[in-house]
C-alpha cells in the first residue's frame, strides 16, 4: 500500500528527514555556503526525493519526473517541502545532487581531484561519511515503536549500471581472488566481446567497462534473466530485520544499507556497513551467506568478534572437512566443532542440507547432527582477554561414557557408551583453543543442529527484501536510476530504503501505525493485506501481458 496524496507523503518525508538528524553532515555546510542559496537546498532535495517514492515507490529515479512531481505542488506543498513560489527544474534538482555528493565523497576519493591540476580537495571537518549520512535516513524511517529485531541478515544484491555496456566480459573482477566464486565454470564457448579501446583501467587500477567511471564487473547468479555470472555495476549491501525466535510474523524492515562498485571484497563491506549504524549493531544474532562467511577469517569473523557480535552461517563445500587441531591431540575438527577422537566414523561426514530436501528428510538430517554433538567437547568458562577458551571433553560435561573416565560410568544408560582402549583417547581431557584455531568455520551455534537450523533458517528475509527492493515495493534495474557514480546512488537509494520501509509498515498495520508512533499499545495485531499486492501483481501481469503477449496460467493455491 502507498501513501498516495502529495500532502501525505510529504509529511512523512519531512518527518524523517527532520528525524535523521543531518545537520551535522552536509546540510549544515548547504546553509553556511557563500552567496545566493540554492533554490532546491539540500533538505529540500531530501524531502522531495523521499516524498517522490513514498508516493509510489515503482517510480524510477528520472531526475526530469521528479521536477515534474515538484511543479504539481500546491501553495501549502511547497512550504512542507521548502520550496519557494518558483519550484525549480530539473537542471536544480542535478545539481543540488550532484553538490550533495561532492561533498560526501570519501577522503582521498578520485572524484575529490581537480581534472585541471589533479590536486585532491579536503573533505570538510566533523562532515559524516557517506554510509553514515545514507543510514541515518534508514534508521528514521522506521517508527520508534519498533525495535531492532533479534536476528538481523545481512546480503548484497546486484546494482547494474546504466551506463552502455562497451566490453562483454567472460567472468568478473572482483578486488580479491579469495572470495566466494560461482559453483559452476562459465561456459567455454563463451567469448569476451569489447567495443574498440574497451575495456580501460579504472582509476582504483581496474576493469572499466563503461563511461560510468564508478562501475566495476562484479558477479551475480547466473539466471534466465541473466546470461552470465558476470555484470557491470555495483553492490547493495543490506541489513534487515530477520526475526525473533519464537515468534512467527515480523516486519522485513531495513536497518542499513552500504552501495559499492561491484567486487568490492564482501567481508570489508559488511564491517563498514555495521560500524555505519548510528546505535551500532543492536541485535543478538547476526545471519550472513557464504559470501561473506567464506571470506578469511581474520577479515570477517574475527573482526565480529572483536565487535561483540554473534554470528550464524552457512559452510561451503571446502570448509566441510576433518582436521586435527594445531598441538598433538587426537581430537578433530568438523564442521567448526570440536570433537573427540570415539566419534563413529558415520557420523563424521554427513550431507548437507540441500534445497529441494524435504521436510522430513531435513528432520532426519538435524537429528543426525544433535547425536553427533553428544561427542563434541564443550565450554569450560568464558573466553579469556586473549580470544581463546578452554574446552572440556564429553566424558566429563556428562555427555557420553568412556571407559577411560571413571565418573562417567555413574552416567545415565541412556549416555552413548564408547569402545575407546586403555589411555587412548580424550575424552576426559581439556583443550585450550586459542582464535586461529579452524576459526572460519567455528559459530557460536554448531552448524547443523536444529538451533543452528533454527537461526539461520532466518537469513531468508533478507532476500523477500531483495524481491521486494526490486518488484513488489521498488525497482532495481539497469534503468531505474539515469545517475552516473557511487555516491549521488547512494543517496537516492537510501531513500528508496526509507519509503520501503514506510511501505512496509503501513501496510503491515492498515494504516493504524503512523511514522510518529511510539508506543506499543497502539500497535495493533499484524495482519496480512492482500488488497495491495494483489492490485500491483495485476498491474504488473497486464503490463507484462502488453510487452511479450498472453501468458501461461499457472495451476496452484496460493499459500
Amino acid at each position: 500500500m502507498t501513501i498516495h496524496t502529495t500532502r501525505k507523503a510529504l509529511s512523512v518525508s519531512r518527518t524523517i528527514i527532520d528525524r535523521a538528524e543531518l545537520d551535522d553532515g552536509a546540510l549544515v555546510f548547504d546553509r553556511s555556503r557563500r552567496g545566493q542559496s540554492r533554490l532546491v537546498s539540500f533538505r529540500t532535495l531530501l524531502i522531495v526525493g523521499l516524498a517522490y517514492k513514498i508516493q509510489d515507490p515503482c517510480r524510477n529515479w528520472n531526475l526530469s519526473n521528479i521536477a515534474r512531481f515538484v511543479h504539481t505542488f500546491n501553495r501549502a506543498e511547497r512550504a512542507l517541502a521548502g520550496l519557494a513560489d518558483f519550484a525549480g527544474t530539473s537542471d536544480h534538482i542535478e545539481t543540488a545532487l550532484r553538490a550533495m555528493a561532492r561533498l560526501l565523497e570519501p577522503e582521498g576519493s578520485f572524484h575529490r581531484a581537480n581534472p585541471k591540476t589533479g590536486e585532491v580537495r579536503p573533505r570538510p571537518v566533523r562532515m559524516m561519511t557517506l554510509d553514515q549520512f545514507c543510514n541515518r535516513i534508514v534508521e528514521a524511517s522506521i517508527p520508534p515503536v519498533f525495535q531492532p529485531a533479534q536476528v538481523q541478515a545481512l546480503d548484497s544484491t546486484d546494482v547494474p549500471t546504466p551506463a552502455k555496456k562497451q566490453f562483454w566480459p567472460k567472468k568478473p573482477d572482483p578486488v580479491v581472488d579469495s572470495d566466494y566464486m560461482p559453483p559452476a565454470p562459465e561456459p567455454e564457448d563463451e567469448e569476451e566481446r569489447g567495443s574498440k579501446g574497451w575495456p580501460r583501467v579504472g582509476y582504483d587500477g581496474r576493469l572499466q567497462c563503461s563511461l560510468d567511471l564508478d562501475a566495476r564487473l562484479g558477479w551475480r547468479t547466473q539466471t534466465e534473466d541473466h546470461d552470465t555470472h558476470a555484470f557491470n555495476g555495483h553492490d547493495l549491501h543490506l541489513l534487515v530485520d530477520a526475526g525473533f525466535i519464537g515468534y512467527e510474523t515480523i516486519v522485513y524492515f531495513i536497518r542499513g544499507m552500504l552501495f559499492r562498485p561491484a567486487g568490492t571484497y564482501k567481508a570489508d563491506c559488511g564491517i563498514a556497513l555495521i560500524d555505519s549504524l548510528r546505535y551500532g549493531f543492536e541485535a543478538e544474532w547476526l545471519a550472513a551467506d557464504r559470501g561473506y562467511s567464506y571470506c578469511k577469517a581474520e577479515n570477517w569473523v574475527r573482526r565480529l568478534d572483536e565487535r561483540g557480535i554473534k554470528y550464524i552461517h552457512d559452510l561451503h563445500a571446502n570448509q566441510r572437512r576433518s582436521k586435527m587441531p594445531i598441538r598433538n591431540k587426537a581430537a578433530i575438527w568438523i564442521d567448526g566443532v570440536l570433537f573427540t577422537s570415539a566419534l563413529p566414523k558415520e557420523l563424521r561426514k554427513l550431507e548437507n542440507f540441500a534445497i529441494d530436501m524435504s521436510d522430513e528428510n531435513k528432520t532426519k538430517l538435524r537429528e543426525k547432527y544433535e547425536r553427533r554433538m553428544q561427542y563434541a567437547f564443550m565450554a569450560n568458562g568464558p573466553v579469556r582477554p586473549d580470544g581463546s577458551v578452554q574446552l572440556k571433553g564429553p566424558a566429563i560435561s556428562g555427555r557420553l561414557r568412556c571407559p577411560n573416565v571413571a565418573i562417567s560410568r555413574r552416567y545415565a544408560m541412556s549416555k552413548p557408551e564408547t569402545k575407546c582402549q586403555p589411555n587412548s583417547c580424550d575424552c576426559g581431557s581439556t583443550i585450550v583453543v586459542y582464535p586461529q584455531e579452524s576459526a572460519r568455520e567455528r559459530q557460536p551455534m554448531p552448524f547443523g543442529t536444529t538451533r543452528w537450523a533454527e537461526l539461520y533458517g532466518m537469513r531468508t528475509a533478507v532476500e523477500s527484501v531483495n524481491s521486494n527492493f526490486k518488484i513488489w515495493r521498488g525497482v532495481l534495474h539497469r534503468h531505474s536510476s539515469f545517475v552516473f557514480g557511487t555516491t549521488p546512488n547512494a543517496i537516492l537509494l537510501a531513500l528508496q530504503c526509507a519509503a520501503i520501509n514506510v511501505s512496509l509498515f503501513h501496510d503491515a498495520y492498515d494504516d493504524k501505525v503512523t511514522i510518529k508512533t511510539t508506543k506499543s499499545e497502539h500497535v495493533p495485531p499484524k495482519r496480512r493485506r492482500r488488497g495491495a499486492a494483489r492490485a500491483l501483481h495485476q498491474r504488473r501481469a497486464r503490463s507484462k501481458k502488453r510487452l511479450t503477449g498472453p501468458q501461461p496460467v499457472t495451476q496452484g493455491r496460493r499459500r
